[in-house]
C-alpha cells in the first residue's frame, strides 16, 4: 500500500508543478514535464549519495 500511496503522491506533485514550471519559464508542456522529471531525478541521486557518504563518515567516527 505504501508504494501505491507514494506513486499517487508523486503524480499529484508532478501535476501541480508542471503548470508552475510552464508559467515561470514560459516553455511548452513537454519541456516543463522533462524539466520536472530531470529535477526529480537529480534530487533523488543527490539524496542517495548524501546519505551514503553520511553513513560512511559516521561509521568512521562512531565505532559501534
Amino acid at each position: 500500500m505504501s508504494i501505491l500511496e507514494r506513486t499517487i503522491q508523486s503524480v499529484i506533485l508532478l501535476a501541480a508543478t508542471v503548470p508552475m514550471i510552464m508559467y515561470m519559464m514560459s516553455i511548452t508542456l513537454w519541456m516543463a514535464f522533462i524539466t520536472d522529471i530531470s529535477m526529480t531525478l537529480i534530487i533523488l541521486v543527490y539524496t542517495y549519495v548524501y546519505n551514503w557518504v553520511y553513513d560512511r563518515v559516521r561509521l568512521f567516527f562512531v565505532k559501534a
